[in-house]
């Protein structure tokens, strides 16, 4: 695959602020956006990617997994 794929975060804020006005225009009822996060937010460039918790409890290295702190 070539080419950058996914937005950085200002293009998130944009896009979300975009879909609030245009569904709160002439008194519409808001939409609530909500991103699933839990391992990682990887549809945003740059963004860290985490494994599952267990995935990393597979690994059967504590150490490995306390390394995940640091990021967080």
């Amino acid at each position: 695959m070539q080419g950058v794929f996914g937005w950085d975060c200002a293009q998130w804020v944009a896009a979300v602020r975009q879909v609030h006005e245009i569904t709160s225009a002439n008194g519409g009822v808001p939409i609530l956006v909500g991103l699933d996060s839990l391992h990682g937010v990887n549809y945003v460039l740059g963004a860290t990617l985490f494994p599952h918790n267990i995935g990393a409890a597979a690994t059967w290295n504590p150490s490995l997994v306390e390394l995940r702190q640091v990021f967080c």
